[in-house]
């Protein structure tokens, strides 16, 4: 092998994980320079920039910030360079470092038979008088016409956003070539077009090219990014690694790496063509296909002359965690399929349903999905013009796939009550049993409860407001069953002052939020321990107040009667001034989920709901260790850097950019994967969204 190796300069783009309607994708095409903003000064940005026309609430558009961040974690190394308490996989840094992929599923595995298989069409599609062809007795891809440049494309959209691997090998022959032996080439390319070019080609979003010289190289819209020389008469593997990764300025995107080694040589070295992370801009997905739940592109091969073969071409996905990709569910469920009616809620949630919150029961004989939901009779619209009532209802179903659950067991026409609450919740006027003074129930939240005997104890929280007059609280019921009907409860926090001197304060000795008019989305977990006794469970909840933007607080919570110590004092846990623009506006909803580090530390993952001044509502990420965090405290939450990670334009959700995401829960199914219920707002109907995402490290506490 020749000795020049040439490193290009290094190339930034941009993979921002929006949806167009276009049916070509170009997730790796040079920016226009001169449209490129310049980057933000101070906060991060989650609006619309200057450079953004168009892409307002971009999924990914939350880290504008143009100076240079702290150290990030080093993958490979065994300490926590960052200092966030996370080391090596457990860290956002390393989420799409190959290191801690997971491993995947193989998309092509072409070893070229004697005849192309009805995966590859044929291109030009019209034209052309001859195609490339397998050489006799297979295993080789070869003559390629020398009069025009032509190739094969594989049907399916092959998908990249949980990053991908493909591996080949190029033959280079002591063929002469009619053309120049700098012309006569054969490339692998990944494109976002669905035809090739009449000159030139596929649209190179990536492609590795050989030339008859034995110029093997690494172009993106015709630009070389990286080459290096061979020479004619061998093989050369070559390797293409894809990741998921976030860019300088915050925004998620893929990094690409190409290495090639002489393979008729078996102690030749490993060549890096590109030793940097190349930062791919994606500007237009494709939907259909396996593109319509990751976003992905079309896998081609193209060549001029017959100096060039290519073996045995291989692509699989790396199975890497991109907390920025949600899946629909198999088997076509769609963005409406679960909403009032279909979840068996019953005729009083006409007006809409939302704040779900979702739990598997462990039973011994089977293994149910739960979902409690805040269900209303009216508009949630009107809450602008006047008081609006909700009530707590109760779904189930054994298969998550299925598009009709069951209020547990009971048809909808003969289960006349929800769960919590009256039926119906709201009304203008009083009408019959319906009193627009009655009491409001929302946002609840199931914990299950470990040590009950069968699994499937329920304490549920939730806000109540026992007339419009008074704020929301928090309060719980206990449930020795999913869907058991009672309105007994306990409150056990309370907005307001703390009581005046001598005031004994509230009757019942409910804890205060001293600086919050009202209390709402509680949700609760539980800080493992070996020692059962020493395991501290914490409430957090939304604190809202005139004037100041929702935040997230918290307080522990005793498990001997799961109430708040008298001395407890509310922590702010989440605001809008940790997070930047794309939650200028506040933050609600926390869903924890615990699970587990590498080495076995308590983690917390806190997904959360955010709105910006714009009034765009996104879902935010954040994880804390407990390894280092004194008993009884909360450690800080290390945010992810491309939040949020979904909105209304995200692939999953049908990139519906009218459409309003209120609320989401959270609910492992197993260690490889997380279950979302979405609620949002489309069109004047309030739906709920299964989406599942791919997360493959931890183990369930």
């Amino acid at each position: 092998m020749a000795s020049r190796i040439t490193q290009r300069t290094r190339l930034v783009c941009l993979l921002l994980l929006a949806v167009s309607p276009l049916t070509a994708c170009s997730l790796l095409n040079a920016p226009d320079r001169s449209k490129l903003e310049p980057h933000d000064a101070g906060v991060r940005d989650g609006d619309v920039d200057a450079g953004d026309a168009g892409d307002a609430g971009d999924a990914g558009d939350a880290g504008d910030a143009g100076d240079s961040g702290p150290m990030q974690e080093d993958c490979s190394a065994p300490g926590d360079e960052d200092g966030d308490g996370l080391i090596n996989c457990d860290d956002f840094d390393c989420s799409g470092d190959p290191s801690c992929c997971s491993g995947g599923d193989t998309l092509i595995d072409e070893s070229w038979p004697e005849s192309f298989s009805l995966a590859w069409q044929k291109e030009p599609a019209d034209g052309a008088t001859r195609f490339p062809s397998v050489k006799s007795g297979g295993g080789t891809l070869t003559d390629f016409p020398s009069d025009t440049t032509t190739g094969i494309l594989n049907r399916a959209c092959q998908p990249l956003a949980l990053g991908a691997e493909l591996t080949t090998t190029f033959e280079l022959t002591t063929s002469s070539c009619s053309r120049t032996v700098e012309d006569c080439e054969v490339a692998v390319v990944l494109t976002g077009a669905t035809h090739i070019r009449r000159s030139g080609g596929f649209l190179d979003d990536i492609a590795i090219r050989m030339s008859a010289a034995g110029t093997l190289s690494v172009t993106q819209s015709g630009e070389v990014l990286g080459d290096a020389d061979f020479d004619r008469g061998t093989a050369v593997d070559v390797v293409l690694t894809i990741s998921p990764t976030v860019d300088e300025r915050g925004r998620p995107a893929l990094s690409a790496s190409v290495t090639a080694r002489n393979a008729t040589i078996g102690t030749a070295p490993i060549v890096a063509l590109l030793t940097d992370h190349v930062f791919l801009q994606q500007r237009f997905l494709r939907t259909d296909g396996t593109c319509a739940e990751v976003a992905g592109l079309g896998l081609a091969v193209q060549g001029l002359g017959d100096a060039v073969h290519v073996d045995r071409l291989r692509l699989s996905t790396l199975g890497c965690q991109n907390p920025t990709v949600f899946q629909p569910l198999p088997g076509g469920i769609g963005p409406h399929s679960l909403d009032a009616t279909t979840t068996g809620m019953g005729g009083y949630t006409d007006g809409g349903v939302g704040a779900p919150s979702l739990f598997r029961a462990r039973r011994a004989t089977d293994q149910p999905w739960h979902v409690y939901a805040e269900v209303t009779s009216l508009d949630p619209e009107l809450e602008r013009f006047t008081h609006v009532g909700w009530a707590i209802a109760f779904s189930q179903t054994s298969t998550w796939t299925s598009d009709v659950w069951s209020a547990g067991g009971v048809a909808p026409s003969v289960r006349p009550f929800p769960f919590l609450g009256t039926a119906p919740p709201a009304c203008l006027m009083v009408d019959g049993d319906c009193s627009p003074a009655q009491a409001s129930y929302r946002d609840p939240f199931a914990y299950l409860i470990e040590d009950s005997t069968e699994l499937q104890a329920v304490r549920l929280f939730f806000a109540y407001q026992a007339s419009p007059s008074d704020a929301y609280e928090i309060a719980w019921t206990l449930r020795n069953s999913p869907g058991e009907d009672s309105d007994s409860f306990i409150t056990i926090l309370r907005p307001g002052p703390a009581p005046a001197a001598g005031d004994a304060g509230t009757p019942d000795a409910t804890h205060l939020d001293p600086g919050c008019e009202e209390l709402r989305d509680p949700a609760v977990f539980r800080v493992p321990n070996a020692d059962p006794r020493m395991s501290a469970a914490w409430l957090l909840y939304t604190c809202r107040a005139n004037g100041v933007s929702p935040s997230i607080h918290a307080l522990p919570l005793r498990t001997t009667d799961w109430k708040i110590a008298p001395s407890s004092v509310p922590i702010t846990l989440l605001s809008s001034e940790a997070l930047g623009a794309f939650a200028s506006a506040g933050v609600w909803g926390a869903e924890p989920v615990m699970d587990f580090t590498g080495e076995g530390d308590p983690l917390l993952r806190l997904w959360f709901m955010a709105r910006s001044i714009a009034g765009v509502s996104s879902v935010g990420l954040a994880q804390a260790s407990f390894k280092t965090s004194p008993a009884g405290e909360l450690p800080p939450l290390e945010h992810f850097d491309a939040n949020p990670v979904l909105s209304s334009r995200s692939p999953a959700l049908g990139s519906c950019g009218s459409c309003a995401i209120s609320d989401v829960a959270v609910s492992r199914a197993d260690d490889a994967t997380l279950r979302f219920l979405v609620a949002r707002r489309a069109d004047d109907r309030y739906s709920l969204m299964p989406l599942e995402q791919p997360w493959a490290h931890g183990s369930a506490p």
